[in-house]
């Protein structure tokens, strides 16, 4: 995701990649206490469900 937004260029491709990998996880850590109220999703099975997607894109 983040080389798609910046591009090859490296100086602004790590910063980007941290952001939206922060961003990411805190997404899939609200999806996962929100959807199912009193129950919690471990974070780890949100992110995976987003994010193998876009791996696999």
């Amino acid at each position: 995701m983040a080389r798609q937004l910046v591009g090859g260029n490296h100086q602004g491709l790590i910063p980007v990649a941290g952001i939206t990998g922060a961003m990411i996880l805190v997404l899939s850590d609200f999806i996962g206490r929100i959807i199912f109220a009193p129950i919690e999703i471990p974070c780890g099975i949100v992110t995976a469900v987003i994010g193998a997607p876009d791996f696999i894109y």
